[in-house]
């Protein structure tokens, strides 16, 4: 790994020894720019201001020797910049600074008596991104508010070109992004992993009102973006401004609004059922966000609950009656234990409705039982930001995300093997903006995300009972066959990065680690699975021919990991007409923990037919370079 670490930081070297237009950031966007005069020419060592409209913050910087400008790392939202230089008048523009997007100023100085002021009245996102051919979509707070997400900001990305469903059974969230497996893309919140370790997708539930912006990147995106070959999701929440806001909504889904659904409308038209299955959505909660200190201290926080109540679904299967299962306890051959089981666990039929034979005697009393299994769940979530402008150098941001799900899941043949399902998650992110100078501003991000899924029997003492199955009678005993398991996830994170600009070149060198302790506990069949082909066959405790399984072994997978990764990246503007986007990218993934118990397999390892063998790190090296041409206010862009 050392010689692996050191090629890479030697590149690194050498990229900014041979070059001395900013890009966008994951937490916000940027803005750049050039100052010329009336005759066209560059003007350096102009002082360029930048003042967001809603917080008052104001960021300074100077233009370089060929009079451009950058501000890297800038909070979504409308801004006005300003040009002051000695012997010209004063010059202002407005814009609007987008998720993971550049926007473009030029800026023209008039001789002094003259004041220009430019309005710009488009919606903020360029049709054509001139300095990158980062290629992505931005929905702003409007249209993630507007549009029937349902609270899942991931559906945004099908308004994407070049991303659609992902099939049935494919792992993953986001859709197929560029032609790739779900399961590859990435997900972020505020600048930080939001990714879960072990089912691929987002992990951590954002409410839907507390969302500023989205950021779907689809190709081409910057070295600063990895972890994932698919989309980069980007989400940040809102700030408060020097202006108090808030909101109340509400979300109403029942069956009376919602569409019919092809099975529900096969179901009524079969006469299976007679309407629709009760279900009601009621997801309700506001927003608030104002000034603690005017011009330096915001607050922002959002909370939001969602009970869903829906019919239950029901299961029939067949049994033998109370009566029927005395009879069976006094022929030869039952087993007094299975019996005992049975009268002790199984809801049993009030009324016979058939007879069937058991061990060769006929006339036994059987009936249906429907039990109604439990719909519905219940989850609750809230949101706090705190923004905090430190003088005209420093920003602070501070995020903390909540979020509570509880429902119950159904077992088989009585409600006391039941069992609830919990989901607790946090995640929390500090990120400190340090603008050491005119050119350059360092940026640090720290985050702990805690993600917790348990899944316990509303009565323990059925945590070892086994499952029993009589296909024929479609009968079914004991607790959910996926039980026990649950997890916990445990995640570090610490970024560092820092931007630099230097005359037509603006730079951006960064490195992360981040620390996984996650924990996993599931043993399939832990408890026994058995599936016998008749009754009789259970009555008599003999060996099921269908399904006979128990597994053993240890039910936890400790999956502690480390990730380190880095990256540089150099956005030069040749000519203003030509923009090269260089980057290089360096990734590790050590192996996690309990994966070198994969050796202990090599002991069934057959020599010419199967092998064990031992997982190996991975280590990834991508160069990415990018051109982006422009001719007449058209971009075409493209690999190089």
């Amino acid at each position: 790994m050392r010689k692996s670490v050191v090629a890479v930081m030697a590149a690194f070297t050498l990229l900014l020894a041979i070059s001395v237009a900013a890009f966008g950031q994951a937490t916000g966007g940027s803005v750049n720019g050039q100052v010329l005069d009336q005759n066209g020419a560059v003007v350096e060592n102009v002082t360029v201001t930048l003042k967001n409209e809603q917080t008052g913050q104001t960021l300074t910087t100077q233009t370089t020797g060929s009079g451009t400008f950058t501000f890297p790392n800038t909070l979504v939202g409308e801004y006005t910049v300003a040009a002051e230089a000695q012997g010209f008048a004063a010059v202002t523009q407005k814009v609007k600074v987008l998720l993971n997007q550049e926007s473009s100023v030029a800026l023209v100085l008039t001789a002094a008596g003259v004041t220009s002021v430019v309005e710009v009245t488009s919606s903020g996102e360029a049709l054509v991104q001139t300095d990158t051919s980062q290629i992505g979509r931005n929905f702003e707070t409007r249209q993630v508010q507007d549009l029937p997400i349902f609270n899942d900001p991931r559906a945004l990305a099908l308004l994407s070109p070049g991303v659609v469903a992902q099939g049935v059974g494919v792992a993953g969230d986001g859709g197929s992004v560029g032609g790739t497996r779900p399961h590859a893309n990435a997900f972020n919140v505020d600048g930080v992993d939001n990714n879960s370790p072990d089912l691929t997708g987002k992990q951590v539930n954002i409410i839907q009102d507390s969302i500023s912006e989205v950021a779907i990147l689809t190709n081409n995106y910057n070295a600063e973006f990895g972890t994932g070959a698919a989309g980069q999701f980007n989400t940040v929440t809102k700030s408060g401004t020097n202006s108090f806001h808030g909101s109340a909504f509400g979300y109403l889904q029942n069956r009376h609004l919602n569409a019919t659904s092809t099975s529900e409308e096969f179901n009524i038209q079969t006469g299976v059922i007679s309407e629709k299955p009760a279900f009601t959505d009621t997801r309700y909660g506001g927003t608030l966000g104002g000034p603690i200190l005017k011009n330096k201290l915001f607050f922002f926080g959002a909370y939001q609950r969602e009970p869903i109540n829906q019919q239950a679904s029901g299961v029939a299967y067949v049994a033998p009656t109370a009566a029927g299962l005395t009879q069976i306890a006094s022929l030869p051959g039952a087993s007094p234990f299975v019996v005992g089981v049975l009268r002790d666990n199984l809801i049993l039929p009030t009324t016979a409705t058939e007879t069937e034979t058991v061990l060769g005697q006929s006339g036994i009393p059987f009936g249906v039982v429907s039990l109604v299994t439990p719909g519905g769940s219940r989850e609750t979530q809230y949101q706090i930001n705190i923004d905090h402008l430190l003088g005209t150098k420093n920003q602070f941001r501070y995020r903390f995300s909540s979020d509570n799900i509880n429902n119950t899941q159904p077992g088989n043949g009585n409600p006391k093997f039941n069992n609830q399902q919990n989901v607790i998650a946090r995640l929390f992110s500090a990120n400190w903006i340090n603008t050491l100078n005119a050119q350059t501003v360092n940026e640090v991000r720290v985050a702990y995300k805690k993600f917790v899924t348990d899944y316990p029997l509303e009565d323990p003492a059925f945590n070892t009972f086994p499952n029993i199955t009589v296909a024929p009678l479609n009968l079914g005993l004991g607790p959910n066959g996926n039980l026990p398991q649950g997890g916990l996830n445990h995640s570090y994170q610490l970024y560092d990065s820092l931007s630099y600009s230097r005359g037509q070149h603006s730079f951006k060198f960064g490195a992360e680690v981040r620390f996984l302790i996650f924990t996993s506990f599931f043993l399939p069949r832990g408890r026994g699975d058995y599936n016998y082909s008749t009754f009789d066959e259970l009555i008599t405790d003999s060996l099921p021919t269908n399904v006979d399984i128990r597994g053993v072994g240890s039910a936890a997978f400790t999956g502690n990991q480390r990730k380190y990764y880095a990256f540089a990246q150099d956005d030069w503007k040749v000519t203003p007409h030509l923009t090269l986007n260089l980057g290089l990218r360096y990734e590790y993934l050590g192996l996690p923990r309990d994966a070198a118990l994969q050796q202990l397999n090599s002991l069934a390892s057959v020599p010419g037919v199967s092998s064990s063998m031992f997982p190996k790190r991975t280590r990834t090296i991508s160069l990415r370079a990018r051109v982006s041409p422009i001719h007449r206010n058209s971009l075409v862009s493209g690999d190089g």
